[in-house]
């Protein structure tokens, strides 16, 4: 889960592993490794966002961006393909405040 304090981060490369559970009958569960690099920049405004995570061959993922994770107001903008590498540059989207992207499972 990303919260609030993901706004702490400091510049640096962070990984780990996401476990997904199917909580019906368990058929199908995996983990996905993923890495975040948070940078400093000059200034408030971030140039690009890079957002990297594992994928399976050959698959495509939709990914989805939020402003605010309490109102669940997630958009549709693009899909990722298996490489698992995504770059922001929308000005848009990287002039907010702060952001959340997620990767979703076809």
């Amino acid at each position: 889960t990303i919260n609030n304090a993901a706004n702490s981060l400091s510049a640096a490369s962070y990984s780990d592993t996401i476990t997904f559970t199917n909580s019906s009958n368990a058929s199908g569960n995996t983990t996905r490794i993923v890495a975040l690099t948070v940078t400093a920049g000059t200034s408030s405004v971030p140039v690009q966002l890079h957002l990297q995570f594992s994928g399976v061959l050959g698959t495509n993922y939709t990914l989805q961006y939020s402003p605010d994770l309490s109102l669940g107001s997630w958009i549709n903008i693009g899909s990722v393909t298996s490489d698992g590498n995504f770059t922001e540059t929308n000005n848009s989207r990287l002039a907010q405040r702060k952001g959340f992207y997620r990767v979703i499972l076809p």
